[in-house]
């Protein structure tokens, strides 16, 4: 399984970090295999595992907590498309090349976040402020 997080955040270098080999860890250290520069992330905040042929997500007892599709989780299967957010970063999750196709609700609910947030001068959807 090719697995990917696809940044959603222009302050992050690389925008696609591949997931291989599995299990891999995200954090602030250098402890981390995936360091992330930011200050809400924890040393050591989450890990991703293959289990069973399915992609897991594993909070570490971070600080902050791991949050899938905005809700905090514990341990979590990831799908294609899933929102990943460690600290104030947020990552799309793909694999085998494939990524969930928005709902026409979310999509709807994404244009309509847009709008307000340029009405409101905030500068991307996704992009926290340091």
């Amino acid at each position: 399984m090719k697995a990917k997080l696809l940044s959603m955040n222009t302050d992050i270098g690389e925008s696609e970090i591949v997931l291989d080999p599995l299990p891999v860890t995200l954090g602030r250290s250098d402890e981390a295999h995936i360091r992330i520069n930011d200050r809400w992330v924890s040393r050591v905040n989450c890990e991703i595992d293959l289990v069973d042929d399915a992609l897991v997500v594993r909070d570490l007892e971070s600080s902050n907590g791991t949050l899938v599709n905005g809700e905090h989780v514990t341990e979590q299967y990831l799908r294609p498309g899933d929102k990943l957010t460690v600290g104030m970063s947020t990552f799309i999750v793909s694999f085998n090349g494939r990524k969930r196709k928005l709902s026409p609700t979310e999509s709807t609910l994404q244009q309509q976040k847009a709008l307000v947030d340029e009405h409101a001068g905030a500068t991307l959807i996704g992009k926290h402020p340091k």
